[in-house]
């Protein structure tokens, strides 16, 4: 399939990130007049005005302080633009999962590593038609990592969780050219939060399990799952390893168990779709 570019969006988020150093200076305050009075100024006064003239010279030293915002801005200009930079969309050969299951250890079989694949990505590529990994936007985890502050101006972004898939996510994750221009516009807002709160590639790992899949940052995380479907299994094998309960359920071929590890409580049929997957690969 061809690649599609990104959307105009995305060209508009990074024009909105230009800062004008100018409008964050501040000129210093002129130093405030002394008072004429007819006797000479006694110690007491002498100290106030030393005092006020510091205080007046503080603005012009926040000068370099809008230097280093618009520093900042840059860096997270060039931080976005990584994000969506094009990906390796390579395959994972068969040697690849034989590797990986040897990794996770125990007697896995690459037939549950194949159903994983296939149950996260709906039996399709870890990438999308735009070239980038396929992601998920989760509103509710955006709202845990921002403190709930962006719930009035963004309530599409940032919403309590009702249950699985609800209006937003849907709203937000109805195809990838969506959820990856709601990705854009909570980078704005919080970059670090945004990518923490989406799922990524094709075994949608959350952003914010990046320190336990073995990576530094999160941003190191995303790179990973752009590095093509092989960077995206490897991230799925750090989860596992760094979750011994889902590994162990993995090993007992407890279907239940997998779900609940990797999904979480409200997993609704997972278990029986990875027992059907891992069926379908040969698995007994």
């Amino acid at each position: 399939m061809a690649q599609s570019k990104l959307p105009g969006p995305l060209c508009r988020f990074l024009g909105a990130l230009e800062i004008d150093a100018g409008t964050l200076c501040r000129q210093a305050s002129p130093l405030p007049g002394v008072v004429n009075h007819a006797h000479q100024p006694t110690q007491h006064r002498r100290r106030k005005r030393h005092q006020q003239a510091k205080s007046a010279k503080v603005p012009a030293r926040a000068a370099g302080t809008s230097k280093t915002s618009s520093s900042e801005a840059a860096a997270q200009q060039l931080k976005a633009a990584k994000v969506f930079a094009p990906a390796a969309t390579s395959k994972i050969s068969p040697a690849e999962f034989e590797a990986a299951a040897q990794q996770l250890g125990g007697g896995i079989p690459v037939a549950l590593l194949r159903a994983f694949a296939e149950v996260e990505s709906g039996g399709k590529s870890g990438f999308g038609p735009m070239g980038l990994p396929v992601i998920a936007y989760e509103g509710h985890w955006f709202r845990k990592f921002t403190h709930k502050v962006y719930d009035v101006t963004h309530p599409f972004l940032s919403y309590p969780y009702v249950k699985k898939a609800g209006p937003e996510w849907v709203h937000n994750n109805k195809d990838q050219v969506t959820a990856w221009k709601t990705l854009e516009e909570a980078l704005a807002l919080n970059h670090d939060a945004a990518l923490k709160s989406c799922s990524w590639g094709m075994f949608q790992v959350m952003g914010f399990n990046y320190a336990s899949c073995g990576y530094k940052t999160v941003d190191d995380f995303v790179a990973a799952m752009k590095a093509g479907e092989a960077g995206q299994l490897l991230a799925f094998v750090g989860f596992c390893k760094a979750n011994p309960a889902c590994l162990e359920a993995m090993r007992k071929k407890d279907f239940k168990g997998m779900a609940i590890g990797y999904n979480g409580p409200d997993y609704g049929d997972y278990d029986k779709r990875i027992e059907k997957a891992y069926k379908k690969y040969g698995g007994t």
